[in-house]
């Protein structure tokens, strides 16, 4: 059975994270504090994540590997992002334990990309959004991996000129810090979310 977009986001949460709970999902998505439930609830049943505590305290982190490889393998292109990209690389699941196999630097990187799409959805596909779901899933994104200006307002459907305003209040706030701190106007410049190690 194909995964909803909400139900790929959780599990992308859950391998970069660690762990995914309904807070963090609910803030990433929007969705409702039940709806969020019965997405966590599903994806346990199914054995692809796994509840960690009770109540509130609950959170979830990845199942079975080989079964989210499945899974995967059984999602449609369509179901995702709609890429080719998806299409040839759905062999290699991005829900893989790190035991598994490392897959190849080109395979990480579509891995990648996937999953930036995947978290840039709820800004994508709406025209307004709350700006604090906005700035938690900007700074997910660029956890994953260092990202321009241009790299953002692509994979956000945002103009280059909005895109900059909140990167500069974020890395104003410390949650986001430049590549090249001591140069902001680098033209290669790129942002990293503040825990994310040097490169």
């Amino acid at each position: 059975m194909p995964l909803t977009d909400d139900e790929q986001l959780g599990l992308v949460m859950a391998r970069h994270d660690g762990y995914v709970d309904n807070s963090s999902l609910r803030q990433v998505t929007g969705r409702h504090l039940m709806d969020v439930s019965r997405v966590l609830g599903g994806l346990r049943n199914r054995g692809l994540l796994r509840m960690i505590g009770a109540n509130r305290g609950a959170r979830y982190e990845l199942g079975e590997a080989d079964e989210l490889s499945r899974i995967e393998a059984d999602t449609t292109a369509a179901d995702i992002v709609s890429t080719e990209d998806y299409i040839e690389s759905t062999e290699d699941s991005p829900l893989r334990s790190a035991d598994s196999g490392a897959p190849s630097t080109e395979d990480s990187g579509q891995l990648t990309q996937r999953e930036l799409e995947l978290l840039a959805q709820p800004i994508a596909r709406s025209g307004r959004i709350d700006a604090s779901q906005r700035d938690e899933i900007i700074v997910q994104m660029c956890g994953l991996k260092p990202l321009s200006l241009f790299e953002l307002s692509s994979l956000l459907s945002r103009e280059p000129a909005y895109v900059r305003q909140v990167l500069r209040s974020l890395v104003a706030t410390g949650k986001l810090r430049h590549e090249y701190p001591d140069r902001p106007q680098h033209p290669s410049q790129r942002y990293l979310a503040t825990d994310t190690e040097e490169q």
